[in-house]
């Protein structure tokens, strides 16, 4: 049986942030340690296999910044067993790596984490807006990480993105995570969802779904650089200016 996030209690937007900084609190100068989280409670769930998830685990570390002295994702793969465990690919369970070592958009997400470069700027964080985003710079680099986390399964908004920063820049990248990006649930579904996949048709997949940088348009004038991107709900979007 598969569970929809309507299912269940639906949490308001910032909500695991605001719960962390409680438990923060409480154990003032100790280190804090959340150590079993994730998108959803319940094994089953098809957000475990969607960017849904990938947009959740990246909202909710941006809106942490690096406070706690642990954060660890439950879990690395979803070959693990509590209660019993389905062997087909993408049941919606917690790993981000499928059963078959496929990596799922959550492991993108924190792929993408993993790149951001040392200083983050000062910006609005916990807005909690429809579309959020972080800023990064690495000496003349400068990141964009826009995110539009949204706890409604079915939201499937339209963003259209306009920025400009202060910098003329040389080249700029964007790397994606949405419907066509990172998507291996769907390459499977394109094969016709079979419960077992081959060597080749696991190979395929990995291959059709990694994390790629493409050139990404954009206009300098007067040193201000400006360029636009569209998303949609539970998409991420990390932009590199050089």
């Amino acid at each position: 049986m598969f569970f929809l996030p309507e299912d269940f209690i639906r949490w308001d937007k910032g909500t695991l942030a605001k719960m962390d900084d409680k438990a923060k609190a409480k154990v003032g100068d100790k280190p804090l340690f959340i150590t079993e989280w994730n998108s959803m409670a319940v094994f089953g769930s098809p957000v475990h296999d969607e960017k849904y998830s990938a947009a959740f685990a990246v909202k909710s570390c941006m809106d942490l910044n690096n406070t706690l002295a642990g954060y660890m994702f439950w879990c690395c793969s979803d070959v693990f067993e509590e209660q019993f465990m389905l062997p087909q690919p993408f049941v919606g369970s917690f790993g981000i790596v499928s059963n078959d070592g496929i990596p799922k958009p959550n492991f993108w997400g924190f792929k993408l984490l993993s790149q951001l470069y040392p200083k983050r700027l000062k910006l609005p964080m916990r807005t909690n807006e429809p579309v959020e985003y972080a800023a990064f710079v690495d000496g003349d680099q400068t990141q964009i990480l826009i995110f539009a986390q949204d706890q409604d399964y079915h939201k499937n908004e339209t963003h259209g993105i306009t920025i400009e920063v202060n910098c003329e820049a040389k080249k700029a990248t964007v790397q994606r995570i949405d419907d066509t990006h990172c998507n291996p649930k769907a390459e499977w579904i394109k094969l016709g969802s079979p419960d077992h996949l081959t060597r080749a048709q696991v190979e395929q997949i990995k291959e059709k779904t990694r994390l790629q940088a493409e050139p990404l348009p954009f206009t300098t004038d007067n040193g201000v650089t400006r360029l636009s991107v569209r998303l949609h709900t539970n998409d991420v979007v990390l932009i590199t200016l050089t």
